[in-house]
């Protein structure tokens, strides 16, 4: 009776797994060949070590490869409305090895004070 509950149990957490939504994979823009599948990976890590580290749990959704030493990462929630914000961490190749720099980026639209 006690495999029984166990089996009953197991096929319902796998069944509860298999609805679970997995996020999308970032989207990869900009200059791709400047960089490396290895080079995007370790972007990625550091972003989400980054990101882990100040306490977010956001996303990240798009990696834009600004140049073989420069990346935006961007993360949170992308822009749907036209007054939406989107952010980014920028993550440099230092001695070899990619870093988030603290720096952040941005997006949001001009409006007009006044």
């Amino acid at each position: 009776m006690r495999a029984l509950q166990h089996a009953i149990a197991l096929t319902v957490a796998a069944i509860l797994c298999g609805c679970a939504e997995m996020p999308p994979r970032p989207t990869i823009d900009g200059q791709i060949d400047a960089v490396s599948w290895h080079d995007i990976g370790e972007i990625r890590a550091a972003a989400q070590s980054s990101l882990h580290q100040s306490g977010s749990a956001e996303p990240i959704y798009s990696v834009e490869i600004r140049g073989s030493d420069l990346v935006y990462v961007w993360y949170g929630k992308r822009r749907v409305h036209y007054d939406d914000r989107e952010e980014a961490l920028v993550v440099r190749r230092v001695h070899g090895h990619w870093r988030a720099t603290g720096e952040g980026v941005v997006s949001a639209p001009n409006i007009p004070v006044g």
